[in-house]
């Protein structure tokens, strides 16, 4: 988890992703490390400083804060969509 605060860490954006324990129990090994990689692949060429957590919650929720404004939030947002959609990088069974 990223608690230290950094330099330039006021423009960073900051993406945390969280499933409930049901659903985690459901998924392949090592979907949730899968799915960090290819959002920070798919991300870092348009936003280099991101943080991702990606974890298990009481709730599901997706949360981006820190960006320039809505509409690079609702980019984002679109972005990770299409990427959870986008079943090419599940690992294999």
């Amino acid at each position: 988890m990223h608690t230290a605060k950094e330099k330039g860490d006021e423009n960073m954006i900051r993406i945390e992703i969280l499933f409930d324990r049901q659903s985690t129990k459901n998924l392949k090994s090592g979907t949730l490390q899968a799915l960090q990689n290819e959002i920070e692949q798919r991300l870092k060429p348009h936003y280099p400083e991101i943080w991702l957590r990606i974890d298990q919650g009481s709730a599901p929720s997706v949360s981006v804060t820190g960006a320039r404004n809505d509409k690079d939030k609702e980019r984002i947002l679109s972005l990770l969509e299409e990427i959870w959609q986008d079943d090419s990088w599940l690992p294999a069974a």
